[in-house]
């Protein structure tokens, strides 16, 4: 039985230092964002490799707070 208390019991389990610093996060997933961007331009995929890349650098420009 859901009481009105649960969703500030689910807002208390969500861990604050993670969601806190969203831009010293970004560099991590642009490194992860490579390697399927080089492997579509190995595959030969080109377009493919570009859009991963236009993320990664999207990542890469966001300030770290």
């Amino acid at each position: 039985m859901a009481t009105l208390e649960s969703p500030q019991i689910l807002a208390c389990a969500v861990c604050t230092q993670f969601v806190k610093y969203p831009g010293q996060l970004m560099p991590l997933l642009a490194a992860l964002d490579r390697m399927p961007a080089v492997i579509a331009l190995g595959s030969g995929d080109s377009e493919l490799a570009l859009r991963f890349m236009i993320v990664v650098l999207v990542r890469v420009s966001v300030p770290a707070w």
